[in-house]
């Protein structure tokens, strides 16, 4: 390693990226080489393989161990999105040289400098506890300058989360630096002393509303949540789920209700409450008779389970 190289690397805070891998080899794959790709200096790669069922861990180690630091198994059963992060986290967060970790889908593209963004706003404020970047879907009809998120704000008297720029033409409406109530879970970069303070994911939601939980934690302990539009990805949303339907559905809904019944005051979890049964839960009982698609009926009896453990469950 030559002299200008080190000297750029103690410059820079160091990263630990997860990358959490679950019988999605060809989507990992594509990350794995568009981080490569990446221009930030200091940073780790962990890839996690998360109880894949088929030869994805083979194949990893096989053809691909130059485009990691380190292939972390977890067996024996999958552990979802929060456990699965949460795993590598417990074997890092104590890590004295690492400042900084990246929680990172496997269905997504990297920019090349989406990293050293983030780090560069990051670096701005000790009070600055997570930063997130520009959302492209990575297909929506073709294109690719379609905004999927640019962070959003939470609505506990509602239960409505407002994603900013959702299915927008990225025309520079959303290129300014600005504070959000949470950034998307499929890139999430967090200070190792926010973590230190607020804890690790909530291992109860297995997924979806795991990032929405720790940014909302993070932001009532303190600590601001940033959106930065100059780092940008493209995610192929829901990728490793689309010949599972029944899966979202079923987190989707029971951890709104999980997520409410933690976050709000009694007054907006009255609300949240009777606008739900008296708007929602009709809208979305009409729409799984009107959808075609065979298994809705599957559909409708998780659905219609997923509320019954959401409104009844107790901590």
């Amino acid at each position: 390693m030559n002299l200008q190289k080190l000297s750029l690397l103690q410059k820079c805070p160091r990263v630990a990226i997860i990358l959490l891998n679950y019988n999605g080899l060809k989507d990992t794959v594509e990350c794995l080489q568009s981080i490569k790709r990446n221009k930030y200096p200091n940073y780790e790669l962990y890839l996690v393989d998360n109880c894949s069922n088929g030869e994805d861990v083979k194949i990893l180690k096989e053809q691909y161990t130059s485009f990691y630091d380190s292939l972390i198994e977890i067996k024996p059963k999958n552990l979802g999105f929060t456990g699965g992060n949460n795993f590598a986290l417990r074997k890092l967060k104590n890590r004295e040289d690492v400042d900084y970790f990246l929680l990172l889908s496997n269905d997504v593209i990297t920019d090349s400098r989406f990293l050293s963004e983030l780090v560069k706003v990051a670096e701005g404020s000790p009070n600055i506890g997570i930063v997130g970047p520009k959302i492209y879907y990575y297909d929506f009809g073709g294109r690719k300058d379609i905004i999927q998120s640019a962070g959003a704000k939470i609505n506990l008297w509602l239960g409505i989360f407002d994603g900013k720029g959702s299915q927008q033409e990225d025309k520079g409406q959303l290129d300014k630096i600005s504070e959000v109530d949470y950034v998307g879970g499929s890139c999430l970069l967090i200070k190792r002393a926010t973590i230190k303070e607020i804890g690790l994911l909530d291992e109860r939601y297995f997924l979806y509303f795991e990032e929405t939980d720790w940014c909302l934690r993070a932001k009532r302990a303190g600590y601001s949540i940033l959106y930065v539009p100059r780092s940008q990805i493209w995610h192929k949303q829901g990728s490793s789920m689309r010949e599972l339907p029944e899966i979202p559905t079923y987190y989707a809904t029971r951890n709104l209700f999980w997520f409410e019944k933690k976050f709000a005051n009694p007054f907006q979890l009255l609300l949240f409450f009777g606008y739900y049964f008296i708007i929602v839960f009709p809208w979305k009982i009409s729409c799984f008779f009107l959808i075609k698609n065979r298994n809705k009926l599957i559909l409708l009896r998780n659905y219609l389970i997923a509320v019954k453990n959401g409104f009844y469950y107790e901590e």
